[in-house]
């Protein structure tokens, strides 16, 4: 048996959402086997990241708006909804959008998972190092998280409506291009 998490218990796992703090990086595991969302608990911990389990794309779209975790794991059988309509329902939302899905699926779906905006897929049954590895990339790309902008627009009175109104801060980069020629040496540099 895995070991229990802190927290209160949501399902047949408990989770942290009862000792989150701001600061903490948070996964979303989206998992309705309770073994397997206990593994990805463990796992999760084992990288210092807070867990938050949902069984069912309902909690887990309630979730991800009040947390707003750095990824989220996704099983595509919910006893809710259809997983690949979660997955729609995530990269439609202004709220979730920028949260990248991995799905985690016994399926063998990978080019349709990609095709519909995952960010990684991996089949079942999955290694702990596998996942291990998953963990461990979304805490690199946490840790180099801004975005970045370009903006190709020839009228410089235009560029800088569009700088005032995104603003730019630690998470958001903007380069401005005047030609489709220097977006494009933009985009290789």
């Amino acid at each position: 048996e895995y070991g229990r998490a802190s927290g209160t218990a949501h399902g047949a796992v408990d989770d942290d959402r009862e000792t989150i703090a701001a600061g903490d990086d948070v996964l979303l595991l989206v998992e309705n086997d309770p073994v397997f969302a206990r593994l990805l608990l463990d796992i999760a911990h084992r990288h210092a990241f807070k867990g938050l389990v949902a069984t069912s794309a309902l909690a887990a779209l309630q979730l991800g708006r009040r947390y707003q975790p750095a990824a989220i794991t996704l099983s595509v059988t919910l006893p809710d909804m259809d997983g690949w309509k979660l997955l729609q329902c995530v990269t439609d939302d202004l709220n979730l959008r920028h949260i990248p899905v991995h799905i985690v699926s016994g399926e063998d779906e990978r080019p349709r998972g990609l095709r519909h905006g995952a960010a990684s897929y991996l089949q079942k049954p999955v290694s702990e190092s596998a996942l291990g590895q998953l963990f461990e990339r979304v805490r690199s790309a946490k840790a180099r998280a801004h975005s970045q902008l370009l903006i190709v627009e020839d009228d410089l009175a235009v560029q800088e409506q569009m700088l005032r109104v995104l603003g730019e801060g630690d998470d958001l980069k903007t380069t401005l291009a005047a030609s489709a020629e220097q977006g494009l040496a933009e985009l290789r540099a």
